[in-house]
């Protein structure tokens, strides 16, 4: 790369002559603009060879296939899904394509190179009914204050948890209750919402307030082996089975938190969400 960086740097240094902007633009595209990769569902990403999950994706194509295969079965055309802790926006690129152009796609990520990210790869594949917000979700609208993270793990930013290749670098962002972002994006109703929040999926599902009956699944990352679930773990499936949904395996078994849970991820649906 200091090999790329001199070269381009001679040629910028040069004196001004005909076709010199062309020749900077030419090596500007050849040394620098992200090559995309080919993901699951024919999508397109920009991928970072440096971060792991990204580096998942170049090798594999897709993340969590079976959460994956779960999208396919509960999203259709016209569709709203929304997801909370996007990453670098895999799953959203994924829900946009089952959407289509008359669905929505509603992404909530703090971590500021993570946004810079999803933008890309929904640029790259020319999709444009969707919204980013670059916040963090919780129980109330407020501010705050997080810590980048190492190159090469930028998916496991905590509001809640020790801190996971935390840098002494600090940036401040909104916090935003779900039930604020439905209502200024006047959603109807959701059709799924995923929530990947390291730990802090309570407060998220707090956030929803009366809008938990606008939502007829809910996909959600539960951390730690069964033995392992936190009392806060489990009181919130207990509340999600209260406000009425019912609680699966992403592979569509009744859950046992005794048993390990694939991908670490809840399926959490409605009866008529099942049925329709």
């Amino acid at each position: 790369m200091l090999a790329f960086n001199s070269l381009y740097r001679g040629v910028l240094r040069l004196p001004q002559f005909k076709g010199k902007s062309l020749l900077e633009k030419s090596i500007r595209k050849a040394l620098f603009t992200p090559a995309p990769s080919l993901v699951a569902g024919g999508l397109l990403m920009e991928l970072d060879p440096l971060e792991w999950p990204q580096v998942s994706l170049i090798k594999d194509g897709c993340l969590e296939p079976l959460t994956t295969a779960l999208y396919g079965e509960l999203l259709a055309t016209g569709d709203t899904y929304v997801d909370v802790g996007a990453h670098v926006g895999f799953h959203t690129l994924v829900a946009r394509g089952l959407v289509g152009a008359r669905g929505r796609v509603i992404a909530i990520e703090p971590q500021p190179y993570n946004c810079e990210r999803i933008l890309n790869n929904w640029r790259a594949n020319g999709f444009e009914n969707i919204m980013l917000y670059v916040a963090a979700a919780g129980n109330r609208d407020c501010s705050v204050v997080l810590s980048d993270q190492s190159p090469t793990d930028k998916s496991r930013l905590s509001l809640c948890l020790d801190p996971v290749n935390d840098q002494h670098q600090r940036f401040k962002v909104p916090m935003v209750r779900l039930s604020t972002v439905l209502e200024e994006q006047r959603v109807d109703r959701v059709r799924l919402l995923k929530i990947d929040v390291e730990g802090f999926e309570p407060e998220v599902i707090e956030g929803l307030g009366a809008w938990m009956d606008r939502v007829d699944n809910i996909v959600l990352e539960v951390l730690g082996a069964p033995a392992e679930i936190s009392a806060k773990g489990l009181a919130l499936l207990q509340n999600i089975q209260a406000a009425g949904l019912s609680l699966y395996t992403i592979a569509g078994e009744t859950l046992d938190i005794e048993r390990p849970i694939p991908e670490n991820n809840v399926w959490a649906a409605r009866v008529q969400s099942l049925e329709s």
